[in-house]
Parts: structure tokens; C-alpha cells; sequence
């Protein structure tokens, strides 16, 4: 590959596939998982946030901040692990909640690992 000269959002996508198929090995050997967080970017700089989790433990944490949180935000706190196929045929997973965005608070997982954000009302249209 080419010498990049200057960030853009194309450069900065494919260094983070990249990145993340090699940080994926490492978190393998150590039995962790990886998550790749939000980026920001500018022409000279980009920046990624990673996470590694161990994965019982972050899954039993989510699940009792999932339990704890639910009923303050209109949340049934059984909905945690159960999945549902959603419209386009795709089946999710509910993952976590975050209490900071009331409106799109419930964390969904696809059967790829991919994180998705959406309102407690899709998620009750699914799970009846």
C-alpha cells in the first residue's frame, strides 16, 4: 500500500479494519474480546477508541446494569440476551442499554458481532 499523505474518512475506515483484524489475534491468545469504539479524524491525525474485555465478566456486567436501568427507562429488564428477527430478516440480540441516550438507550447485537443503537419502542415491537 501506498504512503498516505492525508487522513479522510475512506483512509481512516480502512486502517481500522485493519487494525482490528490484528488487535482480533492478540485478544484472541489472551481469551478477551475486542470492540471497536467511535473515531474522530482530521488530515494529519486519527484516532480510534479499542476496547478488550474479558468476556464473562463484561457480558454479567452489562446484564446487571441492563436489570438495574430498564424500568428507569421504560424497559422491560427481561428483554437482556433475548433475540428477535427484525424486519429485514436479520436476528439481534438485546446487548446493554445506556442511560445517557434516553432515546436510542438499548444496545442491539447482529449474528456478526455489529453493535446497533435504537428507542425501547422497537425493541418492545419484537419482543411481546
Amino acid at each position: 500500500m501506498q504512503n498516505i499523505e492525508k487522513m479522510n474518512r475512506v483512509v481512516c475506515q480502512k486502517v481500522s479494519e485493519e487494525a482490528m483484524k490484528a488487535l482480533e489475534k492478540v485478544a484472541q491468545q489472551f481469551g478477551l474480546s475486542v470492540e471497536q469504539g467511535k473515531g474522530s479524524f482530521d488530515d494529519a491525525e486519527f484516532g480510534l477508541k479499542i476496547s478488550f474485555k474479558v468476556p464473562a465478566a463484561a457480558e454479567e456486567k452489562a446484564k446487571k446494569e441492563f436489570e438495574q436501568m430498564a424500568p428507569l427507562l421504560d424497559c422491560d429488564p427481561s428483554w437482556f440476551g433475548r433475540s428477535f428477527t427484525e424486519g429485514g430478516g436479520k436476528t439481534m440480540t438485546v446487548a446493554g442499554i445506556n442511560p445517557r441516550a434516553p432515546k436510542n438507550c438499548i444496545s442491539l447485537k447482529d449474528q456478526e458481532g455489529k453493535s446497533y443503537k435504537c428507542p425501547p419502542s422497537y425493541v418492545r415491537r419484537y419482543l411481546k
